[in-house]
């Protein structure tokens, strides 16, 4: 069988070969662009700032992150008891070398945050025993129930103070 060879009524064989030309001379160049184009916004949505301004722009839901990292955020308030029950006026509680308060009525509540390091100072003549109480699950110390013995005109501190992650 031969082998026809399509016959154009309005172009001649001579203007369709320069037009194939010129449509693929072109067309690739124009395809390589849109191509790397693609690649180029693909990559740049990766990154977070950007990926949040497209879905900003579309009308999607955007979350805003923290101004601070999860660990500066987490604080907690516990409860200092301490023991033999009474009053101590002389106990200071000192959270990272601040004064918060004194063991007046055997009981203090405390706001802490990741890091922070709590101090009892005795300048009575008496031991105290200082224990922690609290409910704050995300609390990894100090545990509740740990305790500390502060012998007269000594200084106790409990662990740094930790969240879970």
């Amino acid at each position: 069988m031969e082998r026809r060879e399509r016959k154009s009524k309005w172009i001649g064989p001579a203007l369709r070969d320069r037009l194939e030309a010129g449509l693929d001379a072109s067309l690739v160049p124009i395809a390589a662009g849109f191509l790397c184009m693609l690649c180029l916004v693909q990559l740049l949505t990766a990154i977070p700032a950007v990926r949040t301004y497209v879905d900003d722009t579309a009308g999607r839901f955007v979350e805003q992150p923290a101004t601070l990292s999860g660990a500066d955020q987490q604080q907690a308030t516990i409860t200092l008891l301490s023991a033999p029950d009474g009053t101590y006026p002389n106990v200071k509680v000192e959270v990272n070398g601040q004064e918060v308060g004194t063991m007046d009525n055997a009981r203090l509540e405390v706001t802490i945050h990741n890091g922070s390091v709590i101090q009892i100072v005795n300048s009575g003549e008496t031991t105290v025993f200082v224990s922690v109480d609290h409910n704050d699950a995300r609390l990894l110390t100090p545990a509740p129930g740990q305790t500390v013995e502060v012998d007269a005109g000594q200084t106790a501190q409990f662990p740094s103070i930790q969240f879970m992650n």
